[in-house]
């Protein structure tokens, strides 16, 4: 059974060429390997003819400009699924029992997203063009971007990564290496980064003083000790759940919410926290911060914060 959003044929039924022609010097290519599922499920994207041989010996069938595409297979063994077309710029290749995925012989390829497979593997050292990556919840212990330096998205959630190289990522707009195993994260060279969540890692030290532009910081539960932030344009910052014994938000004028609970501050460190806050007195959105969990959450003079307009909460 195939379900598509649009235009599709079978070779067995014609298409105004009755046979396949082999793939040209120019035609794109990609393959995706899929065991132990019923059926498989993907999106392709992309100009003019695109077709899908499913791996189990049914006829293969041409999309024109793109598909969302279901197809059910009779039994759950291993299947070998190739795409070719012209021009396939995005794939979406999600929940899937996909064991391996090659890309390599598609380098128009701008949008990737492989979510919540079984890969261990993932080469996209071809794909230049590459803009968006969405490689979560799968088994990677290693990413290489050196050669995607036109990446704006990257989100690796809950893999094994026990280091990420950014250092070619200048163009980076939104990172999020959630759950993995991340022992040091350099992202010194995205200087453009706006959102960044690093959280449930085992970073000890985060320094995002290049990261100007940076608005949303969340890297809870990590081990650090230290943290520097400098960005004026942060209005969000979750550090809860680390080893903080001070933390300086003096130049962030823009935040609104900081929760710092769970961490290793003092009274005098949170007082100190309290007097530099942004004031918001004179604003209809008053600010809010969390302190429960801090060895001076009891003993903190939580009037400072509340004098600047600040809502102070334990957890």
């Amino acid at each position: 059974m195939l379900s598509v959003g649009f235009f599709s044929c079978s070779h067995d039924v014609g298409c105004g060429n009755e046979e396949e022609e082999p793939a040209g010097k120019d035609t794109m290519q990609m393959t995706l390997t899929v065991k132990n599922v019923e059926s498989v499920r993907m999106s392709l994207s992309g100009i003019g003819l695109m077709t899908v041989d499913f791996g189990d010996g049914t006829p293969t069938v041409t999309y024109l400009d793109g598909a969302d595409i279901v197809h059910v297979y009779s039994d759950t063994d291993l299947h070998v699924v190739t795409i070719t077309g012209d021009y396939m710029t995005s794939l979406s290749c999600n929940y899937n029992g996909l064991v391996s995925l090659d890309v390599s012989r598609n380098p128009m390829l701008t949008s990737l997203s492989c979510r919540n497979c079984e890969l261990t593997n993932l080469d996209v050292s071809k794909n230049t063009m590459l803009t968006s990556l969405d490689c979560t919840s799968n088994q990677l212990s290693a990413l290489d971007l050196s050669k995607n330096t036109v990446l704006t998205y990257l989100n690796c959630v809950s893999n094994q990564l026990t280091d990420l190289d950014l250092s070619k990522s200048a163009m980076l707009r939104y990172l999020d290496c959630r759950y993995n195993q991340l022992t040091n994260l350099d992202v010194s060279k995205c200087t453009a980064l706006p959102y960044l969540d690093c959280g449930y890692n085992q970073l000890t030290n985060l320094d995002v003083s290049k990261n100007t532009m940076l608005t949303d910081l969340y890297c809870r539960f990590n081990q650090l000790t230290n943290l520097l932030v400098v960005s004026k344009s942060i209005t969000e910052l979750y550090c809860e759940s680390n080893q903080l014994t001070n933390l300086d938000v003096s130049k962030s004028t823009a935040l609104v919410r900081l929760n710092c609970s769970s961490n290793q501050l003092s009274a005098t460190a949170l007082n100190d926290i309290f007097k530099a806050l942004p004031s918001r007195s004179y604003s209809s959105w008053k600010g809010s911060i969390w302190i429960g969990g801090n060895p001076g959450s009891d003993d903190c003079d939580r009037n400072i914060a509340d004098n600047r307009g600040w809502g102070v909460f334990d957890y």
